[in-house]
């Protein structure tokens, strides 16, 4: 169930209202109750708790019993600091050894992600799982939905090829080597379009200059913030492909998500990508010039070669991971 935490105390769930980008609609979260996790449950700390401070409340629910599991997504605020804001490389650390420190198991979800954090110097001796992610991002009975007003005539029009990024704009996400592969073809005179998914950023300012000030912006070239399910599941459907020319990454979800789909994909040739798409995508070594010979020639939309995971199945192996029959069958007999 979830969960939130605030100083010792706990508030838990009965359910989640759906985020507004999920397209189903608004629901009112239900209002949460104080309770006080123990002897039989098992705290999943999952998300980007590194901003906040759960301690507090973990160290409570430990001590009376709880068990902690949690998941460590990536070390890229350690390794590769540049990339993100100022001072998060020493608050993602501080993080890393609390967790490391109090839990009983640690998910990964990449190979990637196991070798490099079992290499991270000063961590306790924890043998990482690896917990690959599911790629059904939307529920299968979703269609593909009606555009915003921006993007009707960029994206919705036939002129042209359409190829999307999907993403936060930041420095590794490698945009702006995206976009000079895009403006040699622009200089052709090439019909090709170009969409940018995602929020606005961190130290991107000369990228999003170049995006602002564009003579193609909103012909051949547009950025859009976060679109809902619908209309993501729209670009999957009809675009030419997805462009996932990321530095580095703990997983990939776009690419193994676009590959269940069939979406064609054109990404880096890196392994943590490679575990993600498998055989799907194009991939290519991160250079505008070898990028822009892959988009004359882009792949086929078609039926995805490999079979995906769904997140039924990473539920249920996380449900043997944590051997919850048993713990549920020893919870019951406790109770009486």
């Amino acid at each position: 169930m979830p969960v939130s935490f605030e100083g010792r105390a706990w508030r838990a769930y009965p359910w989640l209202a759906p985020h507004p980008l999920e397209a189903q609609g608004y629901q009112a979260q239900p209002e949460g109750e104080l309770f006080e996790p123990g002897q039989g449950d098992i705290l999943l700390l999952f998300d980007a708790s590194w901003y906040c401070n759960p301690w507090p409340a973990v160290d409570a629910a430990i001590a009376r019993g709880a068990r902690l599991c949690g998941m460590v997504h990536d070390l890229l605020p350690l390794q590769r600091s540049a990339w993100f804001r100022d001072g998060l490389q020493q608050r993602f650390h501080r993080h890393l050894l609390a967790l490391s420190a109090r839990a009983e198991r640690i998910f990964v979800p990449s190979r990637t992600v196991q070798e490099r954090l079992l290499a991270a110097p000063g961590l306790p001796d924890i043998e990482p799982q690896i917990l690959r992610h599911g790629a059904d991002f939307c529920p299968t009975t979703l269609a593909p939905g009606v555009l915003p007003d921006e993007l009707q005539t960029f994206a919705g029009s036939l002129q042209g090829p359409l190829y999307f990024m999907l993403g936060t704009l930041e420095p590794r996400k490698n945009h702006a080597l995206v976009l000079d592969a895009f403006e040699r073809l622009w200089a052709e005179g090439h019909p090709a379009r170009l969409l940018f998914v995602g929020h606005r950023g961190w130290t991107v300012d000369a990228l999003l200059a170049r995006i602002d000030n564009h003579p193609l912006l909103g012909k051949q070239l547009l950025q859009a913030g976060n679109l809902d399910d619908s209309a993501l599941m729209w670009l999957f459907s009809h675009a030419a492909a997805l462009l996932y020319m990321s530095r580095d990454e703990g997983f990939g979800l776009p690419v193994a998500e676009a590959s269940m789909l069939g979406c064609p994909v054109i990404c880096t040739d890196i392994p943590v990508l490679r575990e993600a798409g498998g055989a799907w995508p194009r991939y290519v070594e991160p250079d505008a010039s070898r990028l822009l010979e892959i988009l004359l020639e882009p792949p086929m939309r078609g039926q995805a070669d490999q079979a995906c995971r769904t997140w039924d199945q990473v539920a249920e192996q996380l449900a043997r991971y944590l051997c919850l029959d048993t713990a549920f069958a020893s919870y019951n007999q406790s109770e009486g």
